[in-house]
């Protein structure tokens, strides 16, 4: 995955969670099977994109994080499982303006119009065309300058820091570097993920 990509992404995730894998939408804990809307309260978002349960459905997208995330080792709250989870999860919604039809084609994307690329990670995987689009542009803008900044460094000078509430500059760059580096290491994503699932399952196991 090419810097521009990545940075694309923590673009939007800053906008949703501050790049926070364990804060909870206005900082309200819901349970895994909360539905967006229930009660007419407009909540349940949580970790990095907050994956939310929409449409009815206490099955989807937030209660799915959290059971693979939990049965594959990870806390619900690390960063590092939830970066794992996202080509395993592979949604993508049909509201290209890049034309790319998979979250595969996204993550080998070798273009550098970074604004444009916010602009279909946030319609396609968020699924919220247009949502905040500047904003979450400037925020790409901001992390891709970091990141040529600091992409020498070594990678374990980055780690997470999660919690239910807000980061400091510091550590919302720490993760954004910490995410950086693990993503830039899904080229082939399919097979990485696939042999690191079944590495780590060896060893939960074993």
């Amino acid at each position: 995955m090419t810097d521009y990509v990545i940075a694309a992404m923590l673009g939007c995730w800053r906008w949703e969670s501050g790049v926070n894998p364990g804060i909870w939408e206005s900082q309200v804990v819901k349970d895994w099977h909360y539905v967006y809307g229930t009660d007419g309260e407009h909540m349940g978002g949580f970790g990095l994109g907050q994956w939310t349960n929409t449409g009815g459905d206490p099955n989807g997208r937030l209660w799915r994080l959290h059971e693979w995330v939990t049965s594959n080792g990870y806390a619900d709250g690390d960063g590092a499982g939830q970066i794992a989870y996202i080509p395993i999860e592979n949604n993508w919604h049909q509201h290209s303006v890049m034309g790319y039809t998979s979250l595969q084609e996204f993550m080998e994307s070798d273009s550098t119009d970074l604004n444009l690329l916010v602009e279909e990670f946030l319609a396609c995987w968020e699924g919220v065309p247009g949502d905040h689009l500047a904003q979450r542009q400037q925020y790409a803008a901001d992390f891709y300058t970091y990141i040529q900044q600091h992409k020498n460094d070594p990678p374990g000078s980055f780690t997470w820091t999660s919690r239910n509430g807000y980061l400091t500059e510091s550590e919302m760059f720490g993760n954004a570097m910490a995410a950086y580096f693990q993503l830039g290491g899904m080229g082939s994503f399919h097979l990485y993920g696939a042999v690191r699932d079944v590495l780590r399952r060896l060893i939960i196991h074993a």
